[in-house]
């Protein structure tokens, strides 16, 4: 039922997209046609590690037990929508 309520409040176009997953018995419920399985071996799920890595070195809210946090969801939501798009101009300036 947790799922479904969740799943439900995803946006249509996120569903769409596909993912990949180590192999916690959570992620069965996604759809197999989009959801991937697969173990830290094969490497597939590095870029995902590598942007929470960034997330959490960038941003101190992130971690727990720190002193920076927001002190509203506002603020919280306005900081990480800076921190993406700048994190994307980076990664396009890369290219």
């Amino acid at each position: 039922m947790a799922f479904k309520d969740l799943y439900s409040k995803v946006p249509e176009e996120y569903k769409k997209c596909q993912s990949r997953s180590d192999f916690w018995e959570a992620y069965d419920n996604l759809p197999k046609t989009l959801h991937h399985k697969c173990g830290k071996e094969t490497g597939e799920t590095s870029q995902v590690e590598s942007v929470n890595n960034v997330i959490r070195q960038r941003l101190g809210r992130y971690v727990r037990k720190t002193c920076s946090f927001s002190k509203s969801i506002a603020n919280h939501i306005k900081v990480t929508g800076l921190f993406l798009q700048e994190y994307n101009l980076e990664r396009l300036s890369v290219k």
